[in-house]
């Protein structure tokens, strides 16, 4: 492998891991991971939405779109009831960010790399497709 593009990527590593997205993501990854009471309540989540999952599985038959909606429904309520979790909100937000960010560089080497466009949206580094809104 050429030893440039090494360098630069661990160049772009090094960014990445300063960028305010990573550093918010780390912080709220760190304070999910040591606080009881934030792990209990995604876990509780998790079993819950399984159980939901499994209930709907069980039916032996593709479910009817009433069904579906009450499930998406319940799942979305038990969703909410976590994000009133001050750690659990800024956790998923940040890993919002992050993510972001990390799809946008994903797309802007893509357009570096071969010159297309991603479908999937976002900045393709070419300002001539959004009119330079993303301010990259």
């Amino acid at each position: 492998m050429n030893d440039l593009v090494l360098e630069k990527t661990k160049e772009l590593g090094k960014i990445i891991a300063d960028s305010a997205e990573h550093q918010e993501f780390v912080k709220w990854s760190d304070a999910m991971e040591n606080d009881a009471a934030a792990k209990e309540l995604v876990m509780q989540y998790n079993a819950n939405r399984d159980a939901k999952m499994r209930e709907l599985r069980e039916l032996g038959k593709e479910p009817d779109a009433e069904t579906m909606r009450a499930a998406h429904e319940y799942v979305q309520e038990e969703f909410s009831k976590i994000l009133d979790n001050e750690i659990i909100f800024h956790y998923i937000e940040a890993s919002k960010a992050f993510d972001a960010m990390m799809q946008q560089v994903n797309h802007v080497l893509k357009f570096c790399v071969t010159g297309e466009e991603s479908s999937e949206g976002g900045c393709s580094g070419s300002c001539h497709t959004c009119g330079g809104g993303c301010q990259h």
